[in-house]
Parts: structure tokens; C-alpha cells; sequence
């Protein structure tokens, strides 16, 4: 059973990022799963916005940054709907499979929905199971691809 008092997520700024430092190079420097999904993608996606990040911080006996997650709200000029985007999602290794990864798909899921987005989607590697596993659980639906990437949604109707 998961004790989420242990973790605490929380919205930070841009101009709060460099307190994470370190959080943020582990994750460029994670070549098991940063590198594949860099060099898997054909282009790297331009956004005109800012990104939204939230991290995950222990509760006790600091609060250290053990994980985090960057959002982009973009609308379609095609069908002029707001749309959520997940570039990056990343726990330390030594704080995975404890409740982190589904913490931060919440967040990106509430942030989404509170931003009246239509949709939010994200890539996994193909062989990224457990991620597709954690996604599938809070109701992404896995999209076809031709690339060595899955493509996963949620769609939101609003009145």
C-alpha cells in the first residue's frame, strides 16, 4: 500500500527550477530512457508556451525532488481546442514503483482538465511497459503509431 502522506507534489515556477537542478540533470543524464526517446523522435516539438512543472518532493525527513513532470497547454489552430501535452515524466530510479509516476499523471490530469484542455496526450517507448501499464490504469487509450513511440490520450467533453 502506498503511504502518499511520504510525498508531496507540488506546481513549481520557472523561476524556481534551478532549486531542482540536480533533479533535472539526473534526468538528462538517464540514457536508458531520456536518450532512447530523444533519438526516437523524429523532430523535437516546438512550443510557443511555457512549460507547466510539478514535482514530487518527500515529505520526511527533507523534502528532497525525487521526481517530476513538464506539461505544455497548446491549441489547435485547426479545431481551436486546448490540448495538454506531457514532454517529460522522470522519478529517481531508487523512488520508482512507489506511487510517484501515477502521482505526477494526476497532477498532468487535473492540470488538464482544470485548463479546460480537450485532450491530453504523451509518447511512450514501445518497450516502456510499466509506463503504459500506469497510463492505461488512469484511463489513457493507447493511439497507432508507425515510430518506435506509442501515442496515449485522454479525451475531456466540457459543456
Amino acid at each position: 500500500m502506498i503511504d502518499y502522506n511520504e510525498y508531496i507534489v507540488e506546481r513549481i515556477n520557472l523561476d524556481q527550477r534551478h532549486l531542482f537542478a540536480d533533479l533535472f540533470n539526473q534526468y538528462n543524464r538517464d540514457e536508458t530512457a531520456h536518450e532512447k526517446l530523444l533519438n526516437s523522435r523524429p523532430a523535437e516539438r516546438k512550443f510557443n508556451s511555457e512549460p507547466v512543472l510539478f514535482i514530487v518532493l518527500t515529505n520526511c525527513p527533507g523534502k528532497i525532488p525525487v521526481g517530476f513532470i513538464q506539461l505544455y497547454s497548446i491549441c489547435s489552430s485547426t479545431n481551436v481546442v486546448n490540448t495538454t501535452i506531457v514532454h517529460d515524466l522522470y522519478v529517481l530510479p531508487d523512488y520508482r514503483k512507489n506511487g510517484i509516476g501515477l502521482r505526477l499523471i494526476e497532477a498532468a490530469v487535473r492540470f488538464a482538465i482544470d485548463n479546460k484542455s480537450a485532450l491530453i496526450q504523451l509518447e511512450t517507448l514501445q518497450d516502456n511497459l510499466i509506463a503504459q501499464k500506469l497510463l492505461e490504469s488512469v484511463g489513457f487509450k493507447s493511439q497507432s503509431s508507425a515510430s518506435e513511440l506509442n501515442v496515449y490520450s485522454i479525451q475531456f467533453e466540457f459543456d
